[in-house]
């Protein structure tokens, strides 16, 4: 089969073709065209002088009558062996030749910078076209037709791959005498799909910031310490207190609209001097009401009385007296009436649920 291999000088189509190659020489003769006048300059290295591939220099002129059946022929930068003839110009027998190379099992492979390049007989016969295209930034690219594609129309190639040159091929040829990096600009598409990137992230930042502020709780702001006022300032004020006239329409005013002595003018004077223990109880129908001795307990609801009838709680705030009853354990000495009559005694006291209470 012909195998043709095309791209622009530097692509990589000769290095493309020797790494095919030098797995199918390992037990096959290479021939390498060979012809001192194809040199263009004197310091030129023609592929059969750089390549370290074993093979036997032939002219492309007389391949058919030097490489044998099962054969490699290498023809590197065809154009200078096998240019276009006219159309009236007689077909060479090395060209001819290629008509009938399959029954003589030889595998042919060509390079060129493009199919036109090379005459119009041989692009007939080739069986494998192989592009080498590199795009710089972006990398080469290996496109493949079944025949000879004159137009290059890789956008439409039937096999087309990302490709990267085979390193290890470099040590058996020499493809340049002296290697130069192109200077390649960088895309302006290449800015705007950075400048692009970088303004999304920045939206995507905001619109997440945006959504945080929204619906995280509001952080409260540190109430300040706020350093206890010395002794001698405290007893500045209340003195001043106590010498500056009373307001009446704030010192008289009960915190408690149904107790009057709760305004702050008799703060000084309303001391507590009795607990509000139950120590009695009176229950009639629907109504239970509770006592201090023989004051009722305003601030004590009917549910309460009747649990307190009925399971007698334990009162820490009660002592008992001598005959074993109990007696409130913060009243005053002058308080003693308020007490509780014992059990069984003549004061004429009604007993309700076993509760002692004083006379209706």
């Amino acid at each position: 089969m012909i195998s043709l291999f095309t791209g622009m000088p530097g692509a990589g189509k000769t290095a493309a073709m020797i790494d095919l190659v030098r797995e199918l020489s390992k037990d096959r003769p290479v021939f390498v065209h060979y012809d001192p006048a194809e040199r263009l300059r004197p310091e030129q290295k023609l592929l059969h002088e750089t390549l370290k591939i074993p093979h036997t220099p032939v002219n492309a002129a007389t391949w058919h009558q030097q490489v044998p059946d099962g054969g490699i022929l290498i023809i590197d930068e065809a154009q200078g062996c096998w240019r276009p003839r006219g159309p009236s110009a007689k077909v060479p027998e090395a060209i001819a030749a290629l008509e009938t190379h399959r029954h003589a099992g030889v595998d042919i492979f060509i390079t060129t910078q493009a199919p036109r390049l090379i005459d119009a007989n041989v692009r007939g016969l080739v069986g494998r076209h192989v592009h080498i295209r590199d795009t710089g930034w972006l990398g080469r690219w290996w496109y493949e037709w079944p025949e000879t594609n004159e137009g290059l129309t890789w956008k439409t190639c039937p096999v087309k791959k990302k490709y990267k040159l085979p390193k290890e091929v470099f040590d058996l040829y020499g493809s340049a005498n002296v290697h130069t990096t192109p200077v390649r600009m960088t895309p302006k598409m290449l800015f705007v799909v950075a400048f692009l990137l970088v303004l999304l992230a920045v939206l995507i930042f905001m619109v997440v910031r945006s959504i945080n502020k929204h619906t995280s709780p509001a952080e409260k702001e540190p109430v300040p310490a706020v350093a206890p006022a010395p002794a001698s300032m405290r007893a500045d004020l209340r003195a001043q207190a106590q010498t500056s006239p009373p307001d009446e329409r704030v010192d008289f005013s009960p915190r408690l609209s149904d107790r009057p002595w709760t305004a702050p003018a008799y703060d000084e004077l309303r001391k507590v001097v009795r607990l509000p223990v139950i120590t009695g109880a009176i229950c009639l129908n629907d109504s239970c009401e509770c006592f201090n001795g023989k004051e009722r307990l305003m601030d004590v609801s009917t549910d309460q009385c009747r649990y307190w009838m009925r399971y007698k709680p334990f009162n820490p705030y009660v002592q008992p007296d001598s005959s074993g009853d109990r007696v409130a354990a913060n009243t005053s000495p002058s308080s003693g009436q308020n007490s509780p009559a014992p059990s069984g005694s003549s004061s004429g006291g009604l007993s309700i649920g076993g509760v002692l209470t004083s006379p209706l």
